[in-house]
């Protein structure tokens, strides 16, 4: 027998393309709303595995079977999709010798085909059969356009998602005509038994190639839409309008939430009041939100400097406003009392400092008088600072250390940030020694050592 290339080895296996492209073409047959849909598919792989197993030993011929499937194996290891492929191939062989050994080998394999998307949607197929099932081939690459898109499209439907969610997966996928797309769509929505309107947020939240393929089937179009449409192109400019006005709107609320990231609420206040309170704003409010969030989980650390210099109140109208237009309690009405009114509130217990996170709490200290800090520090109200605040530098010991006994291990880093053991040592032990130990028993440790 001649040497084989690995390219020979492997079109014999899947073709002259690859098996996504063989599925694909067999696939296309098969409607993706019908009943017996997960059953279709599993037979199309099935049948196909067969006949690929079955040319590969004929490709072998004359060579040891198990020694065809470990060359074939070494050949395909590094495509998930194709090893699953081989092995199913060789578990529906009559000939069963050298089954044991393809097990051997997918013992080695199965990380690989759990995390491949065709292997995982076949194997769906497989396990609900005769059961409302569509398999999800959306985001498969290498499988046909067309048939991604139809397929996704049907899983999406059984899954009853929005009609705005079925445009969105319609134009994700790319290498169809607008036309062909708006078609797959029809489809879908001719499926869907919920109601069939885009709403005024969806329409804001359009891109320019969902609008493409609206624009393609004017019926597509009259039917989404969430008013009367009499001329095409006047729907078209419509939501050319609604969206502008959302680009806006997103830029104005993307500012708006810096401003109150950054505890500059009178700049937050200057912020809203042009914002016109509706679906627009609202819907731009709430995807700032999610890419803020987003943001946030990909970043590694989020960084709590802020630049403003001082607490300056907005007023109880900016607020509301505020927490409307994000249709959530994105801040709370601390923000419209002055700093020295919280000082008030939190000295007279009507207020706990813990309410504060740190960078507000720091903003506030910058923003008290040296008398408003004396005065929170005589009321023994030591959680208004944190262990950075200048104030512990000229805070009696007795009230310094006193601070350190609430706050467990951060007191003892407040204290090593000071240098009272220097300044009077005989002052420290007495003012130790009036704390009950089971408070002062980490602060006593700070200080031998």
């Amino acid at each position: 027998m001649s040497k084989l290339s690995l390219k020979a080895v492997r079109q014999t296996l899947v073709g002259v393309g690859n098996l996504k492209t063989l599925l694909s073409d067999r696939i296309a047959q098969v409607d993706p709303y019908s009943n017996s849909c997960p059953e279709l598919i599993t037979e199309i792989y099935d049948v196909e595995a067969q006949h690929g197993w079955g040319r590969i030993k004929h490709l072998f011929v004359g060579i040891d079977i198990t020694t065809a499937l470990e060359n074939t194996w070494a050949v395909v290891a590094h495509m998930p999709d194709v090893t699953a492929f081989l092995h199913r191939g060789v578990e529906l062989d009559p000939d069963k010798s050298v089954l044991a050994r393809a097990k051997q080998l997918a013992k080695f394999a199965q990380q690989g085909w759990a995390e491949d998307q065709l292997t995982k949607q076949i194997s769906l197929c497989r396990n609900n059969k005769g059961q409302s099932f569509i398999p999800d081939l959306l985001h498969i690459e290498g499988i046909a356009a067309a048939v991604r898109v139809r397929f996704g499209l049907a899983h999406r439907v059984n899954q009853k998602s929005s009609v705005a969610s079925l445009l969105k997966a319609t134009a994700s996928v790319n290498g169809l005509l607008a036309s062909q797309s708006a078609l797959a769509l029809n489809e879908a929505i001719a499926h869907r038994k919920q109601k069939n309107k885009l709403s005024f947020a969806d329409l804001s939240r359009l891109a320019e190639k969902d609008v493409m393929i609206l624009a393609a089937d004017r019926k597509l179009l009259k039917k989404l839409m969430p008013f009367p449409v009499k001329l095409h192109q006047d729907a078209l400019a419509e939501i050319e309008l609604i969206r502008s006005k959302y680009a806006e709107n997103f830029s104005a609320i993307s500012q708006l939430k810096n401003h109150i990231d950054q505890l500059d609420w009178s700049s937050a206040e200057a912020a809203v009041l042009p914002l016109v309170l509706d679906y627009n704003s609202t819907a731009a409010a709430t995807d700032v939100l999610l890419l803020a969030q987003q943001e946030q989980a990909q970043s590694a650390s989020k960084s709590d400097e802020i630049h403003t210099k001082l607490w300056i109140p907005m007023t109880l109208d900016a607020l509301k406003k505020i927490n409307q237009i994000f249709n959530t309690k994105i801040i709370n009405e601390s923000c419209t009392f002055s700093a020295n009114d919280i000082a008030q509130k939190i000295i007279d217990r009507a207020c706990k400092p813990q309410l504060f996170n740190n960078q507000e709490r720091r903003l506030l200290n910058q923003s008290w008088s040296s008398e408003i800090q004396k005065s929170l520090i005589e009321a023994k109200c030591y959680g208004a600072f944190d262990n950075s605040a200048p104030v512990w530098s000229t805070a009696p010991i007795p009230a310094l250390i006193n601070a350190a006994t609430q706050r467990g291990d951060e007191g003892v880093d407040l204290l090593l940030l000071q240098s009272i053991w220097l300044d009077d040592p005989e002052l420290v032990l007495e003012t130790l020694t009036r704390i009950r130990a089971s408070e002062s028993k980490l602060v006593i440790k700070a200080a031998i050592e």
